[in-house]
């Protein structure tokens, strides 16, 4: 498990060391120092375990929700399709992931498309699109059989669904 999470730490950690213009050595050691302090601050060793689980859980929504914007980022008019392709598969493996990433997302991407279109650009519609794909996305996913299940230790029965993804 603790491989996993030196892996899983490693794969975002290199490349933004990289493009920090850090070597790939560095951006080894500055994953061996984040795994350092990490240990540091466990309080008990069973707790060990919760936190990797807990780690392992978010970082791949986290991952996936930088690879929607930096999509959508990157590409320019000349390749929307490609950008809006990639941002919205990227988006619902995001959304897919913990209700924190889906609210994250669907922020961001509500407040990319405004800020288009109050400058007029013509990448607006594009945007647009992917937060109805991330809308759609989380709304199945806030539909999801688990999340009734869920919400059942909820006395109050009304927006039991809202009560469930803010006790999430």
């Amino acid at each position: 498990l603790i491989g996993l999470l030196l892996a899983a730490w490693a794969a975002l950690i290199v490349p933004v060391a990289q493009t920090l213009g850090l070597s790939i050595r560095a951006g080894v050691w500055l994953t061996v120092g984040a795994t350092s302090l990490w240990f540091a601050k466990v309080p008990h060793l069973v707790q060990l375990l919760y936190w990797a689980s807990g780690a392992l859980t978010y970082e791949p929504g986290y991952a996936a929700f930088l690879v929607a914007v930096g999509a959508l980022i990157a590409f320019g008019p000349r390749t929307a399709w490609l950008a809006g392709a990639l941002g919205g598969c990227a988006a619902i493996l995001a959304v897919g992931s913990n209700e924190t990433v889906a609210l994250l997302l669907l922020s961001a991407m509500l407040l990319g498309t405004l800020v288009l279109v109050r400058r007029r650009s013509p990448m607006w519609p594009l945007l647009a699109g992917v937060f109805l794909i991330t809308l759609a996305a989380t709304a199945f996913s806030a539909s999801a059989p688990g999340n009734w299940v869920r919400s059942e230790n909820f006395s109050d029965d009304s927006f039991r669904l809202l009560r469930t993804a803010t006790f999430a």
